[in-house]
């Protein structure tokens, strides 16, 4: 599908300027290359032909620009028509109409923020997800890799395996991961950190509703816990006068032990070490609160596990923090975690992505 065609089937509403500028930029740079293509074949000249080339790199790269600006267009007219989409898939279900690649992601819970009904996931098991790929992403090279190899700053979806150092080589652009589609999808978490001490998260996570059991309060009040919530002072050898870290926006990424290379489970130490090898590192231990803040709508009877530096507990066990959801509410846990206590391979654990990781 060409530049111009995917923008004729985009929804009206994301016709915007934005488009068209850039679609102007591109017919500018392509007649400039046209020009000087004609030109080089006719006179042969080297000088000529430098020209020409600069100019079909200069038009390469703006595509590769403005394909990478639909893909938002795409997430955004998908985000503003989830319901609509979802009416419409609930009306085909029963049909042979072919689905359009804006329902497919819907169907497929991508860039979604509402579950699917029971009726719908039964019917996407039974669909060939092969060929809907291949209508989701226009069956273009460009947008899904199944290697590291192939990952290209145009890259929206890849699937397999994570490979040493996978999340120090992807783009930001690469939202979609996905050690086995659809089921297997890495999740990422944008939050805020720093900005609060430990009263202050207690009295945030009160206020909200959100429980904590004593082992975790125990933890919240360690020294370990308050002293990592401020900023270092070489000057000042009295830590507690240290002032609190200023706020900072930092992505997690969202795990399961299998995802990590694990099918049979692991030990702490072998999930942390095997994070770090991916390019992750270990969290602040303060995105155990914070995370259970900023985590609304937590499905029921979904646990987290923080993978950070153990805190001792008031038993003297090390402990990390967990973010679940049962019936008796939204809690933020405690959990032991030995070096060498196992973990079963459907165990999932945030690790916050290394601030150098990205290009």
């Amino acid at each position: 599908m060409s530049i111009d065609e995917t923008i004729v089937t985009m929804p009206n509403n994301h016709l915007c300027q934005e488009a068209r500028v850039s679609l102007e930029r591109i017919r500018v740079l392509k007649q400039d290359f046209d020009v000087s293509f004609e030109k080089a074949l006719t006179s042969g000249d080297e000088t000529d032909k430098q020209r020409a080339q600069q100019n079909k790199q200069a038009l390469d790269q703006e595509m590769m620009k403005l394909r990478i600006e639909m893909y938002q267009w795409e997430k955004r007219a998908i985000e503003a028509r989830e319901l609509t989409l979802l009416e419409s898939l609930s009306r085909k279900k029963e049909t042979s109409v072919p689905l359009s690649k804006y329902e497919l992601f819907v169907l497929y819970e991508i860039y979604t923020s509402n579950p699917l009904s029971s009726d719908l996931l039964d019917w996407r098991d039974t669909r060939d997800t092969q060929e809907d790929l291949l209508t989701m992403f226009d069956a273009s090279p460009h947008r899904l890799a199944r290697s590291l190899e192939e990952i290209t700053p145009e890259t929206q979806i890849y699937i397999g395996k994570l490979e040493d150092g996978f999340f120090q080589h992807i783009p930001d652009t690469l939202e979609l991961i996905y050690t086995s589609f659809p089921e297997e999808r890495i999740r990422r978490y944008n939050i805020e950190i720093g900005g609060k001490d430990e009263h202050e998260l207690k009295k945030h996570l009160e206020h909200n509703g959100y429980r904590i059991g004593d082992y975790t309060k125990s933890m919240m009040k360690h020294d370990d816990f308050r002293r990592s919530l401020r900023e270092p002072d070489l000057t000042q050898p009295d830590w507690k006068k240290w002032k609190i870290k200023s706020p900072e926006e930092i992505t997690l990424i969202r795990l399961r032990v299998e995802d990590l290379g694990f099918p049979d489970g692991a030990t702490t130490q072998e999930i942390f070490d095997r994070a770090i090898l991916l390019g992750l590192e270990l969290c602040p231990p303060e995105v155990g609160p914070q995370f259970r803040l900023q985590y609304v709508n937590q499905p029921m009877n979904e646990y987290i596990r923080v993978g950070m530096r153990q805190i001792t507990d008031s038993d003297g066990d090390p402990h990390v923090f967990s973010v679940g959801r049962d019936d008796d509410g939204s809690w933020l846990y405690s959990l032991w975690a030995e070096p060498a206590g196992r973990w079963n391979a459907d165990s999932e654990f945030v690790f916050r992505l290394r601030k150098s990781a990205r290009p």
